[in-house]
């Protein structure tokens, strides 16, 4: 997925209508995303893909909800009945390729204030960031964050603030001297293993 390809994205973005449409164009706004951050194609190319990507999974969001309270799909626990005069079922999640983190992120994310989100979207903030702007809610009840929702999150936002640094650190590697690359390589050793620790407690605590 080239740059110049989700140009045409933003016009699909424009008319879509469909989960699937939404779905579509936040999948072609994930792959530009990283190719401008593998190609090094700087902070605004990355930050057009992005906003794609939140615009999309917001439009996703708010006709998910939609399907929700008009009864056009099956929600969590209610049984699969036939749609009014159709014999076909309700969809699941499953069935239209949403996962129920995405579902839930993007009702969210859709929950947010035009004028909020939109600042947002001008700050650069990613879809999880910005789904954090609401509480989110079960069975009508606001609920805290879990703890792995909480270091997900942390761990999310860390990654996108290291790359720029990463990518700054390594330019000025061509050019240090001894005593600098030592001191680079041993903060680069500590950062990989406090990121080691966490990577074996959660493949500890999934056994």
């Amino acid at each position: 997925m080239t740059l110049a390809q989700l140009s045409d994205a933003v016009v699909l973005l424009r008319a879509a209508s469909s989960l699937s449409d939404f779905t579509r164009i936040r999948n072609m706004a994930v792959a530009a995303e990283r190719y401008a951050q593998a190609e090094k194609l700087g902070t605004e190319a990355v930050g057009f893909a992005s906003e794609i990507k939140v615009r999309a999974a917001r439009g996703a969001g708010e006709l998910l909800k939609r399907m929700r309270e008009e009864g056009e799909r099956a929600t969590k626990g209610q049984p699969r009945k036939e749609m009014s005069s159709a014999t076909t079922l309700l969809p699941k999640l499953d069935d239209i390729g949403v996962t129920r983190d995405q579902s839930s992120r993007w009702q969210r994310i859709a929950e947010v204030p035009v004028e909020t989100f939109e600042a947002a979207v001008v700050e650069g903030k990613s879809e999880t960031a910005i789904a954090r702007m609401t509480a989110p809610k079960r069975n009508g009840k606001v609920v805290a964050p879990t703890a792995v929702e909480v270091v997900t999150h942390a761990l999310f936002e860390t990654g996108r603030a290291i790359e720029p640094v990463t990518s700054a650190v390594l330019a000025k590697l061509r050019r240090a001297d001894a005593d600098d690359v030592s001191g680079i390589a041993t903060a680069a050793r500590n950062l990989e293993r406090l990121f080691g620790r966490i990577a074996d407690a959660a493949t500890k605590g999934a056994a």
